[in-house]
């Protein structure tokens, strides 16, 4: 029985640091886009 929710806790564990990856990489992704779009903007506006 505790083996078994060891196991279980480690996966969970994994699982939790895979979505934290993943929204950081979403984020940086995000925040890069709107960097991205916002300097296109300003240098087609000049």
């Amino acid at each position: 029985m505790y083996t078994g929710l060891g196991k279980l806790s480690i996966q969970s564990e994994k699982w939790r640091s895979g979505v934290v990856m993943f929204l950081n990489v979403k984020f940086c992704y995000e925040i890069q886009h709107f960097w991205i779009a916002t300097c296109f903007q300003l240098v087609t506006d000049n």
